[in-house]
């Protein structure tokens, strides 16, 4: 396949997630009361976002430590200050630039340049990493849900037994490479998370809502991040809002503040994200 259709397949892969996108988000606010959104924005306690998106930037430092440690179970040693400024590029390829760079195509090109690596090494170490990210969200996600839902805490609590040790096993068997720093990269996980979960806890202070809704908020927002992992919209807008949306059935949140917290989440990590635009990753040699 020659390179000028790889470039046009990427534009259309980008196309189509701003569709989708779209779509999502078309759908959401079809079915929500607007104004009720509206008026949620007009009451927002800016100095609880500020520090949202502090704590959310700070979760990206922790992500940048795991990935450092990663690429060093396959060969590859990288500075953490670099490693940062790689993760934030990544980040604002990711959001911003058209044709279907995603952030991780561009750090497994940026790190296969510049080391001898085998590019499927550092294909899987990118996979892995957000494997490592996965177990810690499906653990936590089962810590809330056996609090919310009296009914299958028999379930949930065999998942909470269960999630870190088939990580594990699924790590020994597809990821081999890893799993002498297993414990490690799951430490840097649960540092990541919390930093994120301590961020969606402001953004629900800065909208004022009460204390006994939290953990239905933070439920459908570790369950958002799951489907925001699947590649198929911008930077997970649209799919955050659907799963607030639907997860109103089951949890009695109001849909209106559920978009309201995906939106504000978008936004700090598309804020974030700009500043990829301006840092420059030259590793050294």
């Amino acid at each position: 396949m020659d390179k000028s259709k790889i470039n046009i397949r990427k534009v259309l892969s980008w196309i189509l997630k701003i569709i989708l996108s779209s779509l999502a988000l078309y759908l959401v606010y079809k079915k929500i009361d607007r104004k009720v959104l509206a008026d949620i924005f007009k009451n927002i306690d800016w100095p609880w976002l500020i520090a949202a998106f502090a704590l959310f930037n700070i979760s990206k430092i922790f992500s940048s430590i795991r990935l450092s440690g990663l690429l060093e179970n396959i060969g590859i040693k990288i500075e953490h200050r670099d490693n940062l400024k790689l993760y934030y590029k990544g980040m604002f390829y990711n959001l911003f630039l058209p044709g279907g760079i995603g952030g991780d195509a561009y750090k497994t090109y940026a790190l296969n340049k510049n080391n001898s690596v085998p590019i499927k090494k550092i294909i899987g170490t990118m996979l892995y990493d957000r494997v490592s990210g996965l177990i810690v969200l499906s653990f936590i996600a089962s810590i809330l849900a056996f609090d919310l839902f009296d009914s299958y805490k028999i379930l949930f609590l065999l998942a909470i037994a269960l999630i870190i040790p088939l990580g594990y096993i699924f790590t020994l068997v597809f990821f081999p490479s890893h799993k002498k720093n297993f414990t490690v990269s799951q430490f840097f996980s649960f540092a990541v998370q919390f930093s994120q979960i301590l961020a969606v806890i402001c953004i629900l202070k800065s909208l004022q809502i009460k204390f006994i809704a939290y953990f239905s908020y933070l439920l459908l927002f570790t369950v958002s991040s799951v489907a925001a992992v699947v590649p198929i919209t911008i930077g997970g807008a649209g799919a955050r809002e659907l799963v607030f949306l639907y997860g109103k059935k089951l949890l009695n949140v109001s849909p209106e503040t559920g978009i309201a917290i995906g939106l504000i989440f978008f936004l700090i990590t598309a804020l974030s994200s700009f500043a990829g635009a301006f840092l420059k990753y030259t590793p050294k040699d």
